[in-house]
């Protein structure tokens, strides 16, 4: 049951970490390096914000990507690279000594003009993110999953003090402990009096007897 409940415990301060870690790298390179994309362990988040549909059918506007940075890429990726300001998701069709030529895969399109340099490519599309795991990646996901890890170490909690008939408020084990002394030491002042009682009805009885005589 301990060892449940400290798991939980580090799951929760793992996802707390890993949150805060993310939040943090994203603020300082996106604010402060003022980069394109920030990667946290390599990975970034991008959403296609293309109103014209250049990657249709395969991608449309709206759709958050996961995008893996990689020292080299291959016809047929999908890479999102930097553009002036702007981030541009397509899919290369040529490999060139000089970089990559990219096309989207909309039939009315045309190969890109120019080639994208390596520097430039901010990561290969890895997944197209359901609306769940864009959830999940946002404020409001966290503070769910937080919400439901604590929820669930609480009920835990109360499970293990119940079994256990130790009080469902506070620290079980520290609660526990406090009252075992608690305890303990009434018993030893009931006996310290009741001792105390005894020796003065012995004191009494014998000065009587003394006063008798």
């Amino acid at each position: 049951m301990k060892t449940a409940k400290k798991i939980l415990h580090v799951i929760m301060i793992t996802v707390v970490c890993l949150f805060i870690t993310f939040a943090l790298v994203k603020l300082v390179k996106g604010t402060f390096m003022k980069q394109p994309l920030a990667h946290t362990f390599g990975y970034a988040t991008v959403t296609i914000k293309d109103g014209a549909g250049s990657m249709y059918p395969t991608l449309s506007p709206g759709d958050t990507l996961l995008v893996k940075k990689q020292k080299s890429y291959a016809v047929g990726d999908i890479i999102t690279f930097a553009e002036g300001n702007s981030l541009v998701t397509h899919r290369i069709v040529e490999v060139t000594s000089d970089g990559y030529v990219t096309k989207g895969d909309n039939p009315l399109n045309s190969v890109d003009s120019g080639v994208v340099k390596i520097e430039n490519v901010q990561g290969k599309m890895v997944k197209v993110m359901s609306g769940f795991e864009k959830y999940c990646l946002s404020i409001w996901g966290f503070l769910t999953l937080v919400l439901i890890v604590f929820a669930i170490d609480t009920g835990f909690g109360m499970i293990v003090n119940k079994k256990l008939g130790k009080p469902i408020i506070g620290d079980a084990d520290d609660n526990y402990e406090v009252n075992v002394e608690e305890f303990s030491d009434e018993e030893e002042n009931i006996e310290q009096d009741h001792d105390d009682e005894e020796a003065d009805i012995y004191e009494a009885t014998v000065d009587g007897n003394k006063e008798d005589k």
